[in-house]
């Protein structure tokens, strides 16, 4: 992964997490390049640049990226990356649903729950 010139302009959020995931995968004897770690561009913000990782091998959808601001999902949800709820922390989160096969799941928006609903009921 550091191979890829795209890793120096991961703020230091992105970084932290980058650097923690690849520490606790290599600990537990995992190689991360099952899970396709890439360097992203965001698709609103084209200077954010976060890593990527899928939570479970050739598993698409338990993708996520890491930018500065936050852990991001498919779905589009976004975990945010705080002072209580540092890039470490969101790194340990995704290193654990790893390790235990259990992608993250996000809960569901009620008002986007509905919404989805209401779409599928009509004609």
């Amino acid at each position: 992964m550091t191979k890829n010139k795209k890793s120096m302009t991961l703020g230091p959020n992105a970084r932290s997490f980058q650097k923690h995931l690849e520490m606790g995968l290599e600990a537990a004897g995992v190689d991360i390049n099952d899970y396709w770690p890439c360097f992203m561009g965001h698709k609103e913000q084209e200077n954010k640049i976060g890593l990527g990782i899928l939570q479970i091998v050739d598993k698409p959808e338990t993708f996520v990226c890491c930018f500065e601001d936050g852990l991001t999902f498919t779905e589009g949800m976004t975990m945010p990356i705080t002072d209580e709820q540092p890039a470490s922390c969101l790194a340990v989160l995704v290193l654990t649903s790893i390790l235990s096969g259990r992608p993250i799941q996000l809960p569901l928006c009620p008002h986007c729950e509905e919404e989805a609903h209401s779409k599928s009921n009509q004609p």
